[in-house]
């Protein structure tokens, strides 16, 4: 069974993934086949917003996943967005340097909108 659900919007390229439970290296080589087979068949894919609300555990090969998920649409001029992080994540990969590399949303900032 799955861990994610993806949605690519066709108008305006924008990938949703949801990730549910852990992003870890037990369940990442999956889900990087089919990020990686969705950038490249599509020329619409230039953006993915993978929303980690429902992620319990990120290991290194998640932060892995997600770096190269980073640095294959930024070779498509795309971007990556993670939304619905949540604060001991968020924190996680602030210390990592992540955010500045790709936009982290942390979970409470959508409320805000």
């Amino acid at each position: 069974m799955s861990n994610y659900e993806i949605d690519l919007d066709k108008e305006t390229g924008v990938c949703s993934v949801k990730v549910k439970g852990d992003l870890c290296a037990e369940n990442c080589s999956e889900l990087r086949a089919v990020l990686k087979k969705q950038i490249d068949l599509s020329d619409k894919a230039n953006e993915f917003v993978v929303d980690i609300a429902d992620i319990g555990v990120i290991d290194s090969a998640g932060i892995g996943l997600l770096i190269a998920l980073h640095n294959s649409l930024k070779a498509k001029n795309g971007k990556l967005v993670l939304s619905q992080v949540s604060e001991p994540i968020y924190q996680f990969m602030t210390t990592l340097r992540l955010h500045s590399h790709f936009e982290i949303c942390p979970a409470d900032s959508s409320k805000e909108s």
